[in-house]
């Protein structure tokens, strides 16, 4: 498949020669939309194509983005112009024929709302019945090869094409071809048959972009000789609302450009009904098409183009143009296309006409209303103009510069505003006029804005020392206002009180607490108002946290009034003790330590707080009866070691106490140890060494401190739960002997440990790996032993102990020995052969050695004399005496074999001498 290029260099340089000379069929279709002289150059689409169909076109397949004319597949679909990726109309192009031959064609479609393709439904006939001067016999060159281009729409669509020959005057032969059948690809999904070729499938379709495209027919075949002056399409029933378009015929014709375009021989096109002073307005007519041109061929038809700054607007028979607002100040032409079916279509284009855009007239004057104040609203009304029907908009000035974001119709005067003059700028605007801007102002400046109080501010709070007043704020017209407060004392401003919140001083008493309040805000008057309050009385003097005296008093102990913290804080406070209710002569401290005389006596102390301006605040504080002294521990008693271990003697370490001055010396002590809260028997000293049968439970120790005149001081010390007793090896166990080898026995020495009685449990190691079985206290090493290193791991264990573990030193195993418990002799038969006479014939055999192990491998190896005997013969255990070896004694050498024993060779004794 070969995708569509543009003609070769030869034929453009061709096409550029005929361009100057005049509008024929293989000119680029800008020159035929232009009349002589009078080239649009701002013309964007062509009047019309340089493709000789265009007379039986009768679909719209391509269109502008939002065209309303073309409508490719009945659903609303077509190909988009003007996208990327668009169809390449309006340009000569080359698809491949067959045997190497070239076919040329060029696409409609440049112009909107043209037609640019054959549409034929089903059932229908469709007949090109002029193709004699674009591939018959009145081409330059008749076509031999011709495929038809376009698309089916809904689905890959078949025609049946049959080609009609001019007549040779032969009733020998046909005047047409065989009728053959066609496909055509549907347009967007290519494939289904093997006889059509895809030409691209990358131009987008309008409202979804998909890639769509045009494929091309097989190659039909001219019969040799003959000219196609016609061809008939006849499209059979395969779905009702499928259609087979076409958009080109490709072929190997050279045509006659001069013969195939039509062309304008006399008269002009001009627009008519231009109004008067060409300006727009709104009752302005259509504009007319003017036609007296005479054409080369007489027309089928003559449609017109009407194009508004190069763009097509309208496409029709209709020589009239409705003229839009939009279009004033555009260049417009109009161009008359003359169609003939089998030409080139012919145009000639008007000169450009550019109407002006309109003006408005002022009937009535803007006017600017309300007052030029701070916070006041200014209204602007439009006036009036003609023509009616103006869009009105607005803009605001502050002493000749624009007001940011001010484009209503009225404006809320601001801050910023204040002491500029206020203009308003007013736009009329309307589709085919010229923007008329008018103006309108106040004389005065602005000026600053009014404050209005629409609720009194006020105070809240109590006039009373130490209190704190709060102003409440008041509202206002506008709002946004911000509040500064000034507060009096009999009407006398207080230095520095401006808050909002005001704290009542004692110096305030028996005076009256007033507020001015100011409400400001930029660009507007202040407004002040002033409050009147009430006359500040005292306060109670508040305790914040009450004072405290300890409790539970007690001879020589001192007793403490922790002091309170009040409102205000600089309250001070003064203290008085009493026993049973009875002051104490020169006790007014915030301390006191009772005396002996004092014990059974109940101790309380009277508190008073005053500050200036502040009722007094008082209070009796009761501590308590003063009891005995406590016996104070200062050093607590303590054990060592501090847990419970069976075996191990636990020990109480007294102690030290505080006894004032009575002295220390004199507490005695006394103990009493328990296990799970029994008290032991006998266990009454400072030391005790728990037993087996106080494995698991809890030891305590309760240790007791008298002394005559204090309370008892009782210490329980806990050990925590007794635990098992360590054994200790003092010395390791040990594998006996000097030697260790395969097959020799051995034996384990336990150790020796702390503690005696302990019972033993053993397990051999090999490489620190326990061997199986290998549990008892002595083992014989095996032949996996050797070289290995050889330990044994013993386990002690004594009831109320954790057993401990510990292993020997490693041994390395050495190789055993295999010893001859009884040596091998020889046999013939149930006889001795041992230096005795053997006859010739007679099978001698091994009677095997006793050895010291079993599993022993034994080889042998016969010798005759000192000559060894080969092979298998002399390896078995029997041999049997042959004539050679007479005179001759035997022997045999017999090699032992174990694993993980040293490898032997012994010798029997020999025989006597062979005979015959």
């Amino acid at each position: 498949m070969k995708t569509p290029t543009s003609l070769p260099p030869r034929r453009n340089r061709r096409a550029t020669s005929l361009l100057a000379l005049t509008a024929a069929g293989a000119l680029s279709l800008a020159a035929l939309a232009a009349a002589p002289g009078a080239l649009a150059a701002e013309a964007e689409q062509p009047a019309t194509s340089a493709n000789w169909l265009e007379g039986y076109f009768n679909n719209v397949a391509i269109g502008d983005s939002g065209s309303t004319a073309a409508n490719f597949d009945g659903l609303g679909y077509y190909f988009l112009r003007d996208s990327q990726g668009a169809l390449p109309t309006n340009t000569p192009l080359t698809i491949d024929g067959e045997g190497g031959t070239e076919l040329s064609y060029t696409l409609a479609g440049g112009t909107e709302g043209a037609a640019d393709n054959i549409s034929i439904a089903p059932e229908d006939t469709f007949t090109i019945d002029n193709t004699s001067l674009g591939l018959g016999s009145l081409a330059s060159t008749k076509a031999t090869q011709i495929r038809l281009i376009g698309a089916g729409s809904g689905g890959t669509t078949e025609a049946r094409v049959t080609l009609n020959y001019a007549s040779d005057n032969n009733d020998e032969t046909s005047d047409s071809s065989t009728e053959t059948s066609v496909n055509l690809f549907d347009w967007c999904s290519p494939g289904g048959t093997t006889d059509s070729t895809s030409i691209t499938n990358k131009w987008n379709r309008s409202g979804d972009n998909l890639g769509c495209g045009l494929s091309a027919t097989k190659t039909l075949h001219v019969d040799e000789g003959r000219a196609v002056d016609s061809i008939t399409v006849k499209v059979p029933v395969q779905n009702s609302s499928w259609r087979f378009h076409i958009f080109a015929i490709a072929s190997d014709a050279v045509v006659d450009t001069d013969a195939i375009t039509l062309k304008s021989t006399s008269g002009a096109a001009t627009i008519g009904n231009i109004p008067e002073g060409n300006k727009y307005s709104d009752s302005m007519e259509s504009l007319t098409a003017s036609n007296t041109v005479a054409w080369s061929q007489a027309p089928d038809s003559v449609t017109y183009v009407w194009r508004v700054a190069g763009k097509t607007v309208q496409v029709g028979p209709s020589d009239s143009y409705a003229f839009r607002a939009a279009d004033a100040g555009k260049s417009i032409v109009v161009s008359a296309v003359a169609k003939k079916k089998g030409y080139v279509s012919g145009a000639v284009t008007s000169d450009s006409v550019t109407i002006a855009k309109g003006d408005f007239t002022s009937t009535t004057d803007p006017q600017l209303g309300g007052t030029a104040r701070v916070g006041d609203q200014l209204t602007a009304t439009p006036g009036a103009v003609t023509p009616t029907g103006a869009t009105v908009s607005y803009a605001w000035f502050a002493d000749g510069q624009e007001i940011a974001g001010a484009s209503a119709s009225s404006l809320l005067l601001s801050a910023n505003e204040l002491g500029k003059k206020i203009s308003v700028k007013v736009t009329y605007s309307k589709a085919g006029f010229n923007d008329l801007t008018a103006q309108a102002s106040i004389d005065d400046p602005v000026a600053k804005g009014t404050i209005t109080t629409t609720t009194q501010p006020s105070i809240a709070g109590s006039f009373t020392t130490g209190s704190q007043l709060t102003a409440s704020a008041g509202s206002y017209s506008p709002t946004g206002v911000t509040e500064s407060h000034q507060w009096l004392a009999d009407g006398e401003e207080i230095a520095g009180a401006t808050a909002s919140t005001y704290t009542v001083t004692p110096n305030d008493v028996n005076k009256t607490i007033g507020l001015r309040v100011t409400a400001s805000r930029d660009g507007f008057e202040d407004a002040v108002a002033t409050v009147s309050g009430e006359e500040v009385t005292k306060a109670d003097l508040a305790a914040t946290a009450d004072p405290t005296v300890s409790t539970n008093p007690a001879f020589g102990s001192e007793v403490v009034v922790l002091p309170g913290t009040y409102v205000p804080e600089s309250a001070v406070e003064s203290y008085e003790w009493l026993l049973d209710g009875t002051p104490i002569e020169n006790a007014a401290g915030a301390q006191y330590t009772p005396s002996t005389q004092d014990i059974g006596k109940v101790l309380s102390v009277r508190v008073t707080a005053a500050a200036d301006g502040y009722n007094a605040y008082a209070r009796e504080l009761v501590s308590g009866k003063i009891a005995l002294a406590e016996l104070a521990v200062t050093v607590a008693p303590s054990l060592t070691p501090k847990s419970g271990v069976i075996g191990t003697a636990a020990r109480v370490v007294p102690g030290t106490y505080a006894a004032g001055s009575d002295g220390a010396a004199a507490v005695q002590l006394s103990y009493q140890w328990s296990v799970d809260g029994a008290d032991i028997p006998k266990a009454t000293t400072a030391t005790y060494t728990p037993v087996a049968a106080d494995l698991g439970k809890t030891l305590r120790v309760v240790v007791t401190a008298t002394l005559p005149g204090y309370a008892d001081s009782v210490t329980t010390l806990e050990a925590g739960k007794v635990s098992r007793g360590a054994l200790v090896a003092a010395k390791a166990p040990a594998i006996t002997g000097s030697v260790v080898r395969v097959g020799q026995a051995v034996k384990a020495t336990p150790g020796t440990y702390n503690v005696a009685g302990a019972s033993y449990t053993y397990q051999w190691l090999r490489n620190g790996a326990a061997i199986s079985k290998a549990t008892g206290a002595t083992y014989t090493p095996v032949a996996a032993d050797y070289r290995a290193g050889l330990a044994v791991r013993v386990t002690a264990t004594l009831n109320g102990y954790a057993s401990v573990t510990t292993v020997s030193a490693q041994r390395t195993v050495g190789i055993g020995i295999i010893s001859v418990k009884k040596k091998a002799s020889l046999k013939v038969g149930k006889k001795k052969a041992i230096k005795k006479k053997i006859k010739a014939g007679k099978k001698v055999k091994v009677v095997k050695p006793k050895l010291s192990t079993g599993g022993v491998k034994l080889t042998y190896r016969w010798y005759v004399g000192k000559k060894k005997v080969s092979g298998k013969k002399g390896a078995k255990k029997t041999y049997k005496v042959t004539r050679k070896d007479v005179k001759k004694k035997l022997f045999v050498k017999i090699t032992l074999k174990k694993s993980g024993y040293k490898t032997v060779t012994i010798k029997t004794a020999k025989t006597g001498k062979v005979k015959r």
